[in-house]
């Protein structure tokens, strides 16, 4: 009885040991990251959460969301990292209607943890789905929309046969908004998140419902 009782307990402690190792994998992440424009600048506002003496960040910018360049970077201790960060670009708004942005983050090891992307519509109207996140979705899944004015929207799950199966009403801001969509009803299978505004226009994000 005694080899068996000391068996599970060495169990149980490399069982505890390694969810302690997987929870501390990754020493720094982006916590938050929220954008709003104005006339003059895109301001960019964002939280972490660090475990790291030192964390270099870099602020990148892209115009078709897929090429990315850094216009600004820096470098914060642990008790910096606590605090909330933010930063003005005061030269997207002259050169393109649609901004993107994403935050990368990086350690004394090389290792890299790169955000979201979020993106501001500066000029004209419209919406940008920046995320929908977890991709395998349990119970709630969070939606990040990126909308040019306060307007009403639709949303709906539908499946890839166009078979609705939840629809929500909310209500955007200018700038970016983060939502979340209650899943749990749904049956395990893949969704489309659709999202229409006033305007009709429509946008598509896929998720897994586990």
């Amino acid at each position: 009885m005694k080899k068996i009782l000391l068996l599970a307990s060495c169990l149980l402690l490399v069982v505890v040991v390694t969810k302690a190792q997987s929870d501390n994998s990754i020493p720094v992440r982006i916590s938050s990251l929220d954008a709003a424009s104005s006339q003059d600048f895109n301001k960019l506002i964002w939280r972490t959460a660090c475990s790291l003496d030192h964390a270099s960040f870099q602020v990148l910018r892209s115009y078709d969301g897929v090429n990315y360049s850094t216009i600004h970077e820096f470098s914060a201790d642990r008790f910096r990292c606590q605090q909330p960060f933010d930063y003005a670009d005061s030269s997207a708004n002259q050169l393109a209607g649609r901004v993107f942005y994403r935050l990368s983050v990086g350690d004394l090891d090389g290792r890299v943890y790169n955000s979201k992307i979020v993106s501001l519509i500066t000029r004209g109207e419209g919406m940008e789905i920046n995320s929908l996140t977890p991709n395998l979705v349990s119970g709630t899944a969070s939606i990040s929309i990126s909308s040019s004015k306060k307007e009403n929207i639709m949303m709906a799950v539908v499946d890839a046969q166009g078979r609705v199966f939840k629809t929500m009403r909310a209500t955007l801001n200018k700038g970016v908004n983060n939502l979340s969509i209650d899943a749990s009803a749904l049956q395990q299978g893949s969704y489309w998140l659709k999202v229409t505004n006033s305007n009709n226009e429509t946008k598509l994000v896929r998720f897994q419902k586990n």
